[in-house]
């Protein structure tokens, strides 16, 4: 196992209008502060990058962009529903929170499987 795989991390998965939670244990967590700037502004924004180990989740773990990941075991649950919306729990648990924008398998590879998420 990878010495940085360390941390445990909640995904909110959205199956059909519902939220499913997920906690896995032993993946890595990368976050950092990127500036952005176009001509005359400069801005800044949090990047995200998480990989999971098959041998945690197995050769086949669905996620999708939108779907919502938090570091830590995070006892939120999304309802729908104010105080408990999507945005809402993603807000509350900022900056270690994100939205999922890229999804990668990399279990084909001889050594080091994983699932690689980014936002």
């Amino acid at each position: 196992m990878n010495p940085n795989y360390i941390h445990t991390i909640t995904i909110y998965r959205n199956q059909n209008g519902a939220w499913k939670k997920t906690v896995l244990h032993n993946c890595f967590w990368k976050s950092k502060i990127v500036v952005l700037q176009n001509e005359t502004e400069a801005s800044q924004t949090n990047t995200y990058i998480v990989r999971i180990p098959v041998e945690s989740v197995g050769n086949s773990f669905p996620v999708s962009p939108g779907d919502i990941v938090v570091r830590g075991n995070c006892r939120d649950k999304i309802t729908g529903k104010s105080p408990d919306t999507a945005t809402e729990v993603l807000l509350r648990n900022k900056p270690d929170a994100f939205k999922v924008t890229a999804f990668s398998d990399n279990t084909s590879h001889p050594m080091g499987k994983h699932y690689r998420l980014g936002g």
